[in-house]
């Protein structure tokens, strides 16, 4: 399929992506606090949206944070769309949260070196070029990267902000640090397993 697509259907069908991840998300939000209106037979206290499990809607959102945030810094991006992606990237990171889907969280990890890696190489693709076609000195302030600080640090802060509420339909609630430190205690769950 890939090989039939041209760049900019491809940028359509990520565009698509996004926005069906940005739905499923502000949908997952309200679910976590109480608003169902799809009446979904999902466990309370973690969200699950439409896709009645919350490690599938994690790893959905895992998959889809990186590329919201990849469109975030590209440089080609107007102020709107850049404030689209923002709070794309904002709606979906909160969703992300409160799957409290771990093996999630470590997918958005990779993820997100998966992308700063690729900004790495293309930035020195751009500089080996630039020294092969002119002799003037390269600056090294990029926007790019701290339009990724940016986004890694909001996503950071909605990560934190989720630790100062607990979900009143939950006896043991545990906020996101709780739910992560968990993951390495091999005795309980299904990190036994």
């Amino acid at each position: 399929v890939t090989n039939n697509l041209k760049l900019s259907e491809c940028g359509r069908l990520l565009t698509a992506s996004l926005s069906a991840a940005a739905i499923i998300s502000i949908y997952a939000v309200w679910q976590y606090f109480g608003l169902d209106f799809l009446r979904t037979s999902a466990p309370p206290g973690r969200a699950t949206a439409t896709l009645g499990n919350a490690v599938f809607l994690g790893n959905y959102l895992a998959f889809n944070l990186p590329i919201a945030l990849g469109r975030l810094i590209e440089d080609r991006q107007s102020l709107l769309k850049r404030l689209i992606y923002l709070i794309a990237t904002m709606v979906m990171a909160a969703g992300l949260v409160l799957t409290f889907s771990r093996g999630a969280w470590v997918g958005l990890i990779a993820g997100v070196l998966v992308l700063v890696i690729y900004l790495v190489r293309s930035r020195a693709q751009r500089v080996r070029s630039t020294l092969k076609s002119t002799s003037e000195p390269i600056g090294y302030r990029s926007t790019s990267w701290r339009r990724l600080a940016l986004g890694i640090l909001i996503v950071g802060v909605i990560f934190v902000s989720a630790n100062f509420y607990r979900h009143p339909a939950v006896k043991q609630s545990q906020p996101v640090v709780d739910r992560a430190l968990s993951s390495l205690d091999t005795d309980k769950g299904t990190v036994r397993t």
